[in-house]
């Protein structure tokens, strides 16, 4: 048995914590144990994983920079004595530097994106923190293929080391269709249009570019409702802003989803009008549901639509273009269809939880026999 820890600065409701519960749940349970360590009692995503007895260690961070924590994160991997460390994204850096101190022999880091302070200006002392403290791991995963770019070219990690290993969408859980039941529970009727996103209402997903496209189009068009599934600290401004925009009454807030395989089936639009992003989850799983899209162009958005076959591609902020969008799809349903079948098959054949699944767990097989080797 492999036991493998999972360090997180937050393991609360998102994307990359879903792609890690995917995981737990779908790899080999005779092969590999989990454990999950995170630096806040923000946990709410451990509610995605079915192993309810699966051990959740918090080792809180008691403010920005705290100096104890590598001392304390290294003294329960000394008493864990895990065979794999797996630290995710900047927050979770610090455990890669506790991981030597507490004795692990194997670490991976992953990269799954970046915090609004790095998408608005690139950080000098995290880049030049990460070449320093990356070179003490044995695999960097990069999810996206901006990432594994982003990582060799300007941090200046050894291009062996670095990994590309896309997320993947459960192709059997989410797929195409209308949930009439989810729809009714959200007082959709049946002739209204819904255009959707989902994520956390926060300002690096601008739902509020959304907003005002979709506030636009309702000038022309009258049975059109807005979906916005997710939480976050902009939620009230955004409530605001659609009251301002006289709109409020076509706007579902519908908040914090666990399972949304069935939310994507009460939605005929899927928007992501992202600033950021760099291999977003629910963009697979809105295809993976059959959905056409309108997606704006980044990370590795161009690329897992492949070009706009799979969707249309705007730039970010660009409300207009978002607009347009959505309008082309409400003018033209053969062609929504036709992109929506495309992003389908896309998924199925390049983004699939099984493919995914199976390289994790080729990778850690492969990492604990080269170990054993020296």
């Amino acid at each position: 048995m492999i036991r493998i820890m999972h360090i997180f600065s937050t393991f609360d409701v998102g994307g990359l914590e879903s792609v890690v519960a995917n995981l737990i749940n779908h790899m080999s349970a005779d092969m590999f144990s989990h454990s999950i360590c995170v630096f806040s009692k923000r946990t709410g995503a451990v509610e995605k994983i079915k192993n309810k007895n699966i051990n959740i260690f918090i080792v809180r961070k008691n403010f920005r920079n705290d100096p104890t924590l590598i001392f304390r994160l290294a003294g329960l991997l000394k008493r864990q004595k895990p065979d794999i460390v797996r630290t995710y994204n900047w927050g979770a850096i610090e455990g890669v530097v506790a991981s030597k101190l507490g004795g692990v022999k194997r670490i991976v880091h992953s990269e799954h994106g970046f915090d609004l302070a790095e998408v608005l200006k690139q950080k000098k002392r995290r880049i030049f923190a990460r070449k320093l403290i990356l070179k003490r791991c044995d695999k960097i995963i990069a999810v996206s293929k901006f990432l594994q770019k982003w990582l060799v070219e300007t941090v200046g990690v050894d291009n062996n080391k670095v990994i590309y290993l896309p997320n993947g969408c459960d192709v059997k859980k989410y797929f195409p269709g209308r949930d009439g039941a989810k729809r009714r529970e959200l007082d959709i009727q049946d002739n209204e249009i819904v255009i959707g996103t989902v994520g956390s209402l926060k300002e690096l997903k601008d739902q509020e570019s959304l907003i005002k496209a979709f506030a636009s189009l309702t000038k022309s068009y009258a049975d059109l409702k807005l979906l916005l599934v997710g939480d976050g600290p902009k939620r009230k401004d955004l409530e605001d802003f659609a009251r301002e925009l006289k709109i409020s009454d076509k706007v579902i807030f519908a908040g914090n989803i666990i399972d949304t395989a069935d939310i994507y089936r009460a939605m005929d639009i899927f928007v992501l009008p992202s600033l950021s992003e760099n291999l977003p989850n629910t963009l697979l799983e809105a295809m993976a549901s059959g959905l056409p899209v309108v997606a704006t162009d980044v990370g590795d958005v161009r690329y897992i639509l492949d070009g706009e076959n799979g969707g249309i591609i705007v730039q970010p902020k660009d409300v207009e273009g978002i607009a347009k969008g959505i309008e082309y799809y409400l003018n033209n349903k053969q062609a929504a269809k036709d992109k929506g079948n495309f992003a389908r098959r896309r998924v199925e054949e390049f983004f699939s939880l099984d493919k995914m699944v199976n390289a994790y767990e080729s990778l850690y097989l492969a990492i604990m026999k080269e170990k054993a080797k020296q």
